[in-house]
């Protein structure tokens, strides 16, 4: 798939809304298993989300036959899993909260257990119209136009 077409209006309200409920989802795993929630957001910061996307699509554009849900649940997870340790670093950093076997989930992709696929279902339409609203031809067509001039498209 060419850079671009990640960023037409339905593929970008769709993989921005997985990203967003899995972000949601795994940090409240990650502060379950945790037992630490030391004044955490849930919401994403949007310039970081459509970031985070767009270095991963720059990354796997030359990928044939490649599972992109999986791979924007594994990023979702790991960047819900940075903003955590951000927020506790000194805790992550002398050892009081551990983090191998998440790491170790998420990279093997056992991460998502089947209740949290239930509650990704239960929300995904909801966070897919909030995008297909804030998507707008016109800021969709900005996005497109940055797109094409940091890559000479």
């Amino acid at each position: 798939m060419e850079l671009l077409e990640y960023f037409n209006k339905k593929n970008l309200v769709d993989n921005m809304a997985r990203y967003e409920a899995n972000y949601q989802i795994s940090l409240g795993k990650i502060i379950k298993e945790t037992n630490i929630s030391n004044d955490m957001s849930y919401e994403i910061e949007f310039s970081l989300a459509l970031g985070s996307l767009y270095d991963l699509f720059k990354d796997i554009k030359s990928l044939d036959n490649i599972d992109l849900t999986n791979i924007i649940d594994q990023q979702s997870a790991l960047d819900a899993l940075q903003y955590f340790v951000n927020k506790n670093y000194e805790l992550v950093k002398d050892g009081t909260i551990k983090l191998e076997n998440i790491i170790n989930d998420i990279n093997d992709e056992a991460f998502f257990s089947d209740s949290m696929k239930n509650i990704y279902e239960l929300n995904i339409s909801d966070i897919k119209n909030k995008y297909k609203a804030l998507f707008t031809d016109n800021f969709l067509q900005q996005i497109q136009e940055e797109i094409q001039k940091e890559h000479n498209i």
